[in-house]
């Protein structure tokens, strides 16, 4: 403001946000974050007609907003674009060729199979005259009937349905659920099914983030959950065979898988991938969670993750991802050793080149983050194995439509158009999604395992802590989906 009271205009180079602001003291409601989402899914056209109505309605840059006689094209600038081929996506028995970038599930059966499901129970937080029994029942038989259809493994018994209310009971109504199930089974369930208030709901979001907490990192359990929303498609082959997807998963299925010769780098050698991503609190008091992903085969079907805290800094580096990579590369070789069967003293080769997918960089901090994450993910890989010390692949992913890619550090030397094919290929791989996604599978995962461990946080006696995924989840990598 000037010293008569009028306005003045700065560009926005030239204006910066003071740290630390919220925009609101309420959470977002389920309904307020799905209407966020759809925002950003809009087609690069909406946006671009959005852009150039913006800037004739708001800015009004046709008429020379600054006086000095500036003229400003009506059109967004032209870069010259490609459209790089879709992958094919291989089932068991089947290779899928996506049309526009979809497939479907439609006589096709998973390529691994998880765990024999057998011990599983029902769990209803709505009363049953806005849920009826027989409902439910008709839905779990569509359910186990696309399972089986989808190639899994699945026990003829059906799981018993139980009703409960979650008002004002916190975790003890979830415990409670688990306590119940193990009663009836006589045996600790494999899998509970909840179905929970719809996103209107004022306990949605509470319920379903206190579901994950306590199964995920107090009892250890695999758990699914379903909306009441969801009931009009409770007939649809289509919707339980998307459930059926992440079920899979979570039993320690594999859905499908990306041709390995597209995985390889044009030299044949094989890759690690990594992705990574960090998420602050919404205030200086919270803590910041952090989260690495690493591929677990050579066709990008399994990946492992890791996630841990820090405290709240404004800064975006992983401050102990060594720490998270060697715990990748000591997961990839149990792996590896299990899929072989190799002897427990045979060394596993690890892969000779590492591709590395880091979210949530802004520009400004590139050069800090690679600094900092570079040296100390050479440093743990030399750790884990004297003498290993892969080709690296350093890049930033921004999460745009389309996405960006900028290599911050390269030693495998590829081209533009490899790098970019590669990238596109793991598009292809998101393991709960008949299309392709609009970024690379491992940053997908690992901006999932943030916000899923963003539900364990807890506070005790003034302190804030992160625990750990329950040992039970161990042999369930994909338990998150």
């Amino acid at each position: 403001m000037t010293d008569d009271d009028t306005s003045i205009a700065w560009p926005v180079e030239f204006c910066k946000i003071i740290e630390g602001q919220r925009y609101s003291n309420k959470k977002l409601s389920g309904k307020q974050r799905g209407e966020i989402i759809l925002l950003a899914k809009f087609k690069p056209s909406i946006n671009e007609q959005e852009t150039i109505r913006g800037a004739k309605e708001i800015l009004q840059l046709q008429n020379d907003p600054t006086g000095v006689g500036m003229k400003v094209d009506p059109n967004l600038a032209k870069v010259d674009a490609r459209v790089i081929k879709s992958t094919d996506v291989k089932y068991a028995g089947k290779i899928m060729k996506p049309n526009n970038g979809q497939w479907n599930l439609k006589d096709v059966k998973f390529v691994e199979s998880g765990e024999r499901l057998e011990f599983w129970h029902v769990v209803i937080f709505e009363q049953s005259k806005w849920m009826p029994k027989g409902e439910v029942i008709n839905f779990i038989e569509n359910l186990a009937r696309q399972c089986e259809s989808q190639g899994m493994s699945i026990a003829r018994n059906r799981p018993e349905i139980q009703y409960l209310q979650y008002y004002n009971k916190g975790p003890n109504v979830v415990k409670q659920a688990y306590e119940d199930a193990r009663d009836i089974l006589r045996r600790p369930p494999q899998l509970i099914i909840f179905i929970i208030p719809g996103e209107k709901s004022p306990i949605n979001t509470e319920l379903y983030e206190t579901i994950k907490r306590v199964m995920d990192t107090e009892i250890g359990c695999l758990s699914q959950c379903v909306s009441v929303d969801s009931r009009k498609n409770f007939r649809s082959p289509q919707y339980c065979a998307n459930l059926a997807m992440k079920i899979n998963l979570k039993l320690g299925g594999v859905n499908s898988i990306l041709p390995e010769d597209k995985l390889r780098l044009p030299s044949g050698e094989e890759v690690l991938f990594l992705g990574a991503d960090v998420t602050h609190p919404k205030d200086k008091n919270g803590k910041s969670i952090c989260a690495v992903v690493g591929s677990l085969d050579n066709q990008a079907g399994r990946f492992i993750t890791k996630y841990q805290d820090q405290e709240r800094s404004g800064k975006e580096e992983i401050l102990e991802i060594d720490k998270l990579i060697k715990e990748i590369l000591r997961e990839y070789c149990d792996y590896q050793k299990r899929r072989s069967r190799v002897k427990n003293n045979e060394v596993i080769t690890l892969p000779p080149c590492i591709i590395m997918y880091r979210d949530g960089v802004s520009e400004s901090q590139f050069e800090r983050v690679l600094r900092w994450e570079l040296p100390k993910i050479r440093e743990a890989c030399r750790l884990f194995r004297q003498g290993y010390e892969p080709k690296i692949i350093f890049s930033v992913v921004g999460t745009a439509r389309p996405s960006h890619y900028t290599i911050l550090h390269d030693d495998i030397k590829l081209t533009i158009d490899e790098f970019q094919g590669l990238s596109n290929t793991l598009c292809y791989n998101f393991q709960r999604s008949t299309s392709s996604v609009s970024i690379p599978a491992p940053t997908y995962y690992a901006h999932l395992t943030c916000a899923r461990a963003k539900m364990y946080l807890t506070t005790h006696r003034g302190n804030i802590y992160l625990p750990n995924v329950h040992r039970n989840l161990k042999n369930y990598p994909m338990y998150f989906m």
